[in-house]
């Protein structure tokens, strides 16, 4: 028996286990994307690189120049620096997501008051937590 990680066209990891060689092969052999490894519990921290034609489990990187908590007054956008392409998620006294397309900084602002919890999601770097409090003061 041998451990194992299914993942889809981005690295993203789909499923782990434990089976034997032969059905990790025959699962090759129809197309899944599937190599052997420890994946368990490694979804999030975790991605296979594909870059160079070998698929190897990979640590997923950080992004080390977003701040964690930024402020802004109403109708100010905050900028975040730095961020690939990604989805915003935020949540707080409003709600919902946008998509940052392009390299580079994403601006994000609210004319409502109050704090914001912003998930950014810059695939295959780990998700960030930001908050971001929009003030008078």
């Amino acid at each position: 028996m041998r451990k194992f990680v299914r993942y889809d066209e981005n690295g993203r990891i789909t499923g782990t286990g434990q089976q034997g060689v032969a059905f990790i092969r025959g699962e090759k052999i129809q197309g899944t994307r599937i190599i052997e490894g420890d994946g368990v519990g490694k979804e999030d921290t975790h991605y296979v690189d594909d870059a160079d034609g070998a698929p190897t489990l990979t640590e997923r990187p950080t992004l080390t120049e977003v701040p964690t908590t930024l402020k802004v007054k109403p109708g100010v956008e905050a900028v975040i620096p730095g961020l690939p392409p990604c989805k915003l998620s935020f949540t707080g006294p409003l709600k919902g997501e946008q998509h940052h397309g392009a390299l580079g900084d994403a601006l994000i602002g609210f004319r409502v008051p109050g704090t914001y919890r912003i998930t950014v999601e810059p695939w295959p770097y780990r998700s960030i937590s930001i908050e971001l409090k929009v003030s008078l003061l």
